[in-house]
């Protein structure tokens, strides 16, 4: 059945977007994004992307805990979310990890996005069609009310 709001966001994942944030990475981002389909062509009602970039990229992210993307029933229904959204012209990723999400892991799937959009020309985009050039780094200071917990 289609899930009609999305659940609170992950904390593997506001850690991911912290990160993505430090790197300047979340210029076309949109977290918990909704996608509906059609149940009798796709097999599947909809769901919610963890991180996608809109065009000109469209890139679903998806951040997967194995306590439950291990599961079968789990694989199979991420096996037709990901069908739907690549015939509606969407590269899909998925990042598995253990929870709780290590320092390393995290490293690895902000390393493996950034050099994803990188290959297809993100800061470029930002330089050519925003005016707007990204810095490779920087340090975002966090705000004890919007950090995520430890």
């Amino acid at each position: 059945m289609w899930r009609r709001y999305a659940t609170a966001i992950s904390i593997a994942d506001e850690e991911i977007l912290w990160e993505l944030s430090r790197r300047h990475l979340t210029r076309f981002l949109h977290t918990q994004e909704p996608f509906k389909f059609d149940v009798e062509k796709d097999g599947v009602g909809g769901t919610f992307v963890d991180f996608y970039y809109m065009v000109p990229f469209d890139i679903a992210n998806f951040i997967d805990g194995e306590q439950i993307h291990l599961n079968p029933h789990q694989e199979q229904r991420d096996r037709r979310v990901d069908a739907a959204l690549r015939r509606g012209g969407v590269r899909v990723e998925r990042f598995m990890y253990k929870p709780p999400l290590s320092l390393g892991r995290k490293k690895e799937i902000c390393d493996a996005i950034q050099s994803l959009l990188e290959g297809m020309g993100y800061r470029e985009h930002l330089i050519k069609n925003i005016g707007v050039e990204a810095p490779a780094s920087r340090t975002l200071r966090k705000s004890r009310l919007f950090s995520p917990p430890a």
